[in-house]
């Protein structure tokens, strides 16, 4: 799906939970709705971004577990201002905080063994 087709859906489905503003619960749903078929339909740019990462991590020699980290740490972050965007749409603000720490958490656990990685070769440069 191109952008442009991504972007009617979003204008569309908030046009629509603007006319059903009187029944949140029904935006609500509109808007995950909306959210899964624009996420559903890039899949295929997600592909194509793994894709080019494989070929980019071969060409500059970097090992592909530093790639998949920082895809991780991608999707992650992705999912998460999905999530919290919707919280504060449904006017749960402070779940959406703790989603946004809960996140930043688990970014800085997949790249733990990055960064232990790096500290070693910095130390083992120093010596």
């Amino acid at each position: 799906m191109n952008i442009l087709s991504v972007v009617c859906i979003g204008v569309a489905a908030s046009v629509l939970v603007l006319v059903l503003k009187d029944r949140p619960e029904t935006g609500i749903a509109i808007a995950i709705a909306a959210g899964a078929v624009i996420i559903g339909s890039s899949l295929g740019i997600i592909s194509e971004i793994f894709d080019a990462a494989r070929g980019i991590s071969e060409l500059a020699g970097v090992g592909g577990e530093y790639i998949k980290t920082v895809l991780k740490a991608s999707g992650i972050a992705l999912a998460v201002t999905v999530c919290s965007s919707i919280c504060k749409d449904a006017g749960q603000t402070a779940i959406a905080r703790v989603v946004e720490i809960a996140g930043r958490a688990a970014i800085i656990g997949v790249a733990l063994p990055v960064i232990n990685t790096l500290f070693s070769e910095i130390v083992r440069v120093i010596k």
